[in-house]
């Protein structure tokens, strides 16, 4: 074998230059990985320019929208006319949000127009910051709707359903006259000249009592249809005046009573074709009647005649 010397260096075998290295397999990626490159990439692509862009145009199209809101909620909108409203109507109309379909039950002697003027819609208007239930309120404050209900169905119908109050009796109050219904409400939008034909109460209160009397005069056609007023006197009872003239005191209690014996002597004795001028029927025992100046005077010729 052969030796070298000490301070010569060894030789080393050159390695190949066409064969690779080797390197041993890896291990395929496992989901976390998988899941982290991902978001990395997301990340990166939403710091780009476009990605900021519209980001900063989202926020600028959300405050708008959050001010349009406000303004319209606010009444800033409400100006009939203005161009802030002209500018409301348009863009709602471009998207879809205008009045277009508005359906109301329940009308019989309003109009439509004083139904959508209370809630303040128009046809084809704007509805952006209408609320269904303001709407049902504000109709509900107006003293000829007994009922009210509002329903939106988005995003551009209103459905609206009433009732009415129907028209009972005619109220004078300090001179002023009012149709009022059943419960005594009285309904200033309604023309009192169109209900002349309905039974007229008089005085403080009658507007509540009227019910009352009005369902007991019913028992009593003829006598009703001669009724022309019935005062409420002292707020306790009433004081009927009749077309012929004649005066009629009721009690405060037991009225039904005290009517049917005031048509018991009528149709007995014709008394109310007597020339008389009041019939007080407030005592239950007894029933006062007293005569024109007429009657009494034919009545004090009468025994002088006779003695003649």
């Amino acid at each position: 074998m052969r030796s070298l010397g000490p301070g010569r260096p060894r030789r080393q075998r050159p390695v190949s230059q066409g064969r690779a290295p080797y390197l041993a397999p890896s291990a395929p990626p496992t989901r976390l990985q998988r899941a982290n490159a991902v978001l990395e990439r997301w990340s990166r692509r939403l710091k780009g320019p476009r990605t900021v862009w519209l980001a900063r145009g989202g926020a600028i199209v959300f405050l708008g929208a959050t001010l349009v809101y406000g303004l319209a909620v606010g009444g800033h909108f409400a100006v009939r006319g203005s161009s802030l409203k002209a500018l409301l109507d348009e863009g709602s109309a471009m998207v879809g949000l205008a009045a277009s379909e508005i359906s109301i039950t329940g009308l019989h002697r309003q109009s439509r127009e004083a139904v959508l003027a209370a809630i303040g819609v128009e046809e084809g208007r704007s509805l952006v910051g209408f609320d269904a239930a303001e709407a049902r309120d504000a109709l509900q404050r107006l003293d000829w709707v007994a009922s009210a209900s509002v329903l939106r169905l988005f995003p551009n119908r209103l459905h609206i359903e009433l009732r009415e109050r129907v028209p009972y009796a005619l109220w004078q109050d300090e001179g002023e006259f009012y149709v009022i219904d059943s419960s005594g409400m009285a309904m200033t939008q309604l023309p009192v000249r169109k209900y002349r034909d309905l039974p007229v109460v008089v005085g403080k209160g009658a507007n509540e009592a009227a019910v009352t009397l009005i369902n007991q005069l019913e028992a009593q056609p003829a006598l009703k249809s001669m009724v022309r007023a019935a005062v409420r006197v002292a707020e306790r009872r009433w004081t009927l005046y009749l077309a012929n003239g004649i005066k009629v005191a009721l009690p405060d209690g037991n009225v039904a009573g005290a009517l049917a014996r005031l048509m018991t002597l009528t149709d007995r004795y014709g008394l109310m074709t007597r020339d008389i001028v009041s019939v007080d029927l407030r005592l239950p025992d007894r029933v006062t009647v007293r005569l024109s100046d007429e009657a009494v005077e034919r009545e004090a010729k009468g025994p002088a005649l006779a003695r003649r």
